[in-house]
């Protein structure tokens, strides 16, 4: 994609029993609100009827999305106070450190108060009808990644291979955009803006700790959290693997 961060189809992944996920069923990608007529052809080439924009209503707002061929569903996440954090580095109050616990912080918040939020994104991927479809953020690496996560792990898709989706995310965010703002900045700062743009397997091992922690088990967080039952995991599983 020539302006859209993170893009990418998550097909390809083997689950514990050898399925695959399926390719053009389900994208991510940060935000889109600022395609260009190639990126557009190319989400049309990919057929994507829904789009599912986890970004808050202030970031919704500040851009919104405007893509005539497929239906866009809001689901707002917040992602920790961004803003406060990002004067603090701009205004080089902060150590690297600071990065690591704002976003770890964030992460075990998705679990404490986004997890109805999550179960139901989850259930848009019920309905057939709404395929391709496309799961949309910011950046696209923190609640999309966490999102992405939790669906592979309902898909029974090994920890190893989650862990190497969500990192990809790392490969798929040029940073090259923030390059001449982050040449002001001390070097405290500026490692504090690169954890802040990228993604740790640590953020994600805080939120599956998190699922411990108040669920005692991930089936029992599908269950009783997101509200997918046994029935609909086997429906996305149909839906989903070959």
């Amino acid at each position: 994609m020539e302006h859209i961060q993170n893009f990418r189809d998550i097909g390809g992944y083997k689950s514990k029993k050898g399925r695959q996920v399926r390719w053009g069923k389900i994208y991510r990608s940060g935000n889109i609100h600022h395609f260009t007529q190639q990126d557009s052809i190319r989400m049309n080439d990919a057929g994507i009827k829904t789009i599912v924009d986890l970004r808050t209503i202030h970031e919704a707002d500040e851009h919104p999305i405007h893509f005539p061929n497929a239906k866009i569903i809001h689901i707002p996440i917040p992602c920790g106070d961004k803003d406060e954090m990002a004067q603090r580095v701009m205004e080089n109050k902060v150590r690297k450190r600071d990065g690591i616990l704002f976003m770890e912080d964030a992460y075990i918040r998705f679990i404490a108060n986004n997890t109805e939020d999550f179960g139901e994104a989850l259930r848009i991927l019920l309905d057939k009808k709404n395929y391709p479809i496309l799961i949309s953020g910011e950046l696209g690496k923190d609640r999309v990644g966490l999102f992405i996560s939790l669906l592979f792990s309902i898909l029974d898709i090994p920890q190893e291979s989650i862990n190497q989706e969500y990192m990809a995310s790392n490969r798929y965010i040029d940073l090259s955009f923030m390059a001449k703002t982050a040449s002001s900045l001390s070097s405290d700062a500026q490692e504090t803006m690169t954890v802040l743009l990228s993604v740790q397997e640590s953020f994600l091992n805080i939120a599956y700790r998190e699922i411990e922690n108040r669920y005692g088990s991930f089936d029992n967080y599908r269950e009783t959290g997101l509200k997918i039952s046994g029935k609909n995991k086997d429906k996305l599983k149909d839906i989903l693997l070959k």
